[in-house]
């Protein structure tokens, strides 16, 4: 059995690190067949000269990237170098690119990740406004780690093709496997039917917001099209889950605080959410991939989300939900909502595709298959690496 070592900034334990991503990629890796060692929960240094860059950065308007820095990525290097020194493994498999950037190592080396760095500039806000020597320093940095990888992975599409035109990567070994949810549930053609008849039987329209940027995931259109909908004379209640939105709210928001998926309780409140619940909405401004859409899936519930970054790699539209262009109108993506709820067999049939998408592509026994066939190609003789 091939042996794998599994290397993450974040803590791989924590369900609560990169929405429990870390996690999956681990546990994904094992349910492929590979045996796998863990080199985790990174230390990050920043240099005394990084510090005094990010200051006069913030003082001339701009921003200095702390982490993304030749300083920072070589202490991630030799702090995985260290502790992988006791260790048997036959290939490199990181979350993310960062980690590998100034890694010195012979054995092939995977990443998955969700964006390039370039993918980010001005796109999120935490990478825009950058000063001109960290944005080069970024792209340096992301272009080191993607050369230096045998195979390259991200969650979209959006994402794989950055990697082509923005730092000119072999097509090839540029590969797209779209993250799976972060849960664990599979329904029998009864249940699923049960759950839907359930959904169309309540009294009102229940929309569910999961997010911990409100602004950014498109959460004051979601407070709008709730609106409109009560304003059609359609009783709605919006849940909101995971941020408390500015200011006064009206009575039919309902909220529920951050859900630790590390607690049982957590857990078992977000399945309850998406399990009532009669749209996910999330019209982000910008978004990587978004795997609460997956997760959204998994419960048989449409999603609603935005034509930006990897989201149209999450929700596919009259398959597991809607998508809409950045902008458009809270009225238009309201009336699309109650048009499905005034047709019942629609919307029905919109659950049940959405099920089937999450069980034939957005879960992460999908992916491992995936993870393994890229991983054994990685040789001319097919033998893996």
């Amino acid at each position: 059995m091939q042996r794998a070592l599994y290397v993450s900034i974040q803590d791989s334990s924590d369900k609560r690190s990169w929405s429990g991503t870390s996690f999956r990629m681990r546990e994904c890796l094992k349910e492929a067949g590979y045996t796998v060692e863990c080199v985790d929960a990174l230390t990050t240094f920043t240099s005394p000269a990084t510090r005094a860059k990010a200051m006069w950065s913030r003082m001339v308007g701009k921003k200095y990237v702390r982490d993304r820095t030749p300083f920072t990525l070589r202490r991630y290097a030799r702090q995985i170098e260290r502790r992988a020194a006791s260790l048997q493994y036959d290939f490199v498999f990181s979350s993310g690119s960062m980690p590998i950037a100034l890694l010195r190592e012979r054995k092939p080396i995977v990443c998955w990740g969700d964006a390039t760095f370039g993918a980010l500039l001005n796109f999120y806000e935490g990478l825009s406004g950058l000063s001109r020597e960290s944005e080069a320093l970024g792209h340096r940095l992301e272009a080191l780690a993607l050369r230096r990888a045998a195979a390259v992975i991200y969650a979209s599409e959006w994402a794989a093709q950055s990697a082509v035109t923005l730092y000119g990567i072999d097509p090839a070994k540029v590969h797209v496997v779209p993250f799976g949810a972060n849960v664990d549930v599979q329904w029998s053609d009864a249940e699923l039917e049960g759950l839907i008849a359930q959904r169309l039987a309540a009294g009102a329209v229940k929309l569910l917001f999961i997010g911990v940027e409100w602004d950014r995931k498109g959460g004051p259109v979601v407070l709008e099209v709730a609106r409109l909908l009560q304003e059609a004379g359609v009783p709605c209640e919006l849940h909101v889950a995971g941020v408390t939105p500015p200011g006064p709210l009206p009575a039919f928001v309902r909220l529920h605080g951050f859900l630790n998926k590390n607690t049982p309780e957590g857990i078992e409140r977000l399945s309850t959410l998406l399990r009532e619940s009669h749209f996910f909405l999330m019209p982000s401004q910008a978004e990587c991939f978004g795997i609460v859409f997956a997760e959204a899936s998994a419960y048989a519930l449409p999603s609603v989300g935005t034509r930006v970054g990897g989201i149209p790699s999450a929700v596919t539209p009259g398959v597991n939900g809607l998508l809409f262009d950045p902008g458009t109108p809270p009225a238009e993506i309201a009336q699309a909502l109650l048009d499905l709820w005034h047709h019942p067999a629609a919307y029905a049939a919109l659950c049940r595709s959405a099920y089937q998408e999450y069980t034939r592509r957005l879960n992460w026994h999908a992916a491992g298959q995936a993870l393994r066939r890229i991983i054994e190609g990685l040789t001319p003789s097919g033998q893996g690496v």
